[in-house]
């Protein structure tokens, strides 16, 4: 015998899912608030994660890095929603897909000191990226209607170049 899945079996698939795995309910939280279009994989969802979660649950142990970048990459696998603007990147290139000039608020809501600039002894401007901070290239996130058209130091597009060099 077959299980036949109904929308209303999807759809309670869906919230059982949502309210028990805290990795989805984080990145269904967070994923429309998101102002770059390439969010790395440890220094910004993982540090997020672990933030948030703290907040969420105060009592209950953070997974491991390893087993939440897994859940990111079956979330966006499998999530209808998050896998049409999301795809997993194992390389790419953040020039161009992190935009320093682009306020990203959840850099200061949790706290991603990562990326923030420090040479006052202070974070000034928790919203946006202190561009020496920032990696050549990161595995993450990539928002699939991104297209990374600025100038880089050489006048190419970073179009021109591609995410995996």
């Amino acid at each position: 015998e077959e299980f036949t899945e109904t929308s209303a079996t999807k759809k309670a698939l869906e919230l059982y899912t949502r309210t028990t795995n805290s990795v989805v309910a984080f990145l269904q939280e967070i994923l429309p608030e998101c102002q770059w279009d390439l969010l790395p994989a440890t220094d910004f969802l993982y540090a997020a994660y672990k933030s948030w979660y703290r907040t969420c649950v105060p009592s209950g142990k953070v997974i491991g890095r390893n087993d939440f970048i897994d859940s990111v990459k079956e979330f966006v696998a499998t999530d209808d929603n998050a896998k049409l603007e999301w795809e997993w990147t194992d390389s790419t290139r953040s020039n161009g897909y992190i935009d320093c000039d682009t306020p990203e608020p959840l850099l200061d809501r949790y706290d991603l000191i990562t990326f923030m600039d420090d040479r006052s002894g202070t974070y000034v401007n928790r919203e946006f990226v202190y561009e020496h901070s920032l990696k050549e290239k990161y595995s993450g996130l990539k928002r699939r209607s991104a297209t990374a058209n600025t100038q880089t130091a050489n006048n190419t597009t970073t179009s021109e170049v591609t995410d995996n060099e």
